[in-house]
């Protein structure tokens, strides 16, 4: 069995696609990927990466958020590798409306590559 994480649609070259074939199944990390496998081989397997919540989760909030409504605007907290896939250019342009209601939002960007 072999393990692929495809990040771009142009990842599919022959000499991959012979590889791929020969593991009789191949585990791959996102529906993104299972797609693009699937058109070279028959036995793709989707495992979604993660956290299971039932083991780990965020504490109860020790206080309460904040009154939007109150002027003090929203904090909106985006992360993940830079790519165009992962679509950060929509978080820009909706927080650029966002800050047309609430002009005091802050974007928290945590982008990057290795």
């Amino acid at each position: 069995v072999g393990a692929v994480f495809v990040e771009s649609p142009h990842w599919m070259r022959p000499h991959r696609a012979d590889r791929a074939r020969r593991y009789s199944g191949v585990v791959v990390g996102s529906e993104f990927a299972g797609r693009e496998l699937s058109r070279v081989h028959p036995a793709v397997h989707v495992i979604l990466q993660g956290v299971d919540t039932a083991l780990f989760s965020p504490p109860p909030l020790a206080f309460a958020p904040p009154n939007v409504g109150d002027g003090a605007g929203l904090r909106v907290c985006s992360g993940g590798k830079l790519e165009w896939r992962k679509g950060q250019d929509l978080v820009v342009a909706a927080f650029q409306k966002l800050l047309q209601t609430h002009p005091r939002s802050q974007l928290v960007a945590a982008w990057q590559n290795p």
